[in-house]
């Protein structure tokens, strides 16, 4: 891997930057919603509505944990560009 690029915050335009942030970020939330989305109607078919009822109690859990962690990631990412 290349050296880190550190001083990119105070020489690049904030819209180029915030593209960069933005476009793994949504890529991420896409694959997320598909994921419940799919999960939602595997249990549905299978198991029933108290199912995603749980599922839907869970959900914020989930995406609140996925953003910690799609941050993280994006983040050390953009360190070794």
């Amino acid at each position: 891997m290349g050296k880190p690029n550190t001083q990119e915050l105070g020489t690049k335009p904030v819209g180029s930057l915030l593209i960069k942030q933005a476009v793994p970020a949504s890529i991420g939330i896409l694959v997320m919603s598909i994921n419940l989305l799919v999960d939602t109607i595997f249990v549905g078919n299978w198991i029933g509505p108290i199912a995603i009822a749980a599922i839907n109690v869970v959900t914020p859990v989930y995406i609140v944990i996925a953003a910690f962690g799609m941050a993280i990631a994006i983040g050390l990412f953009l360190l070794h560009i």
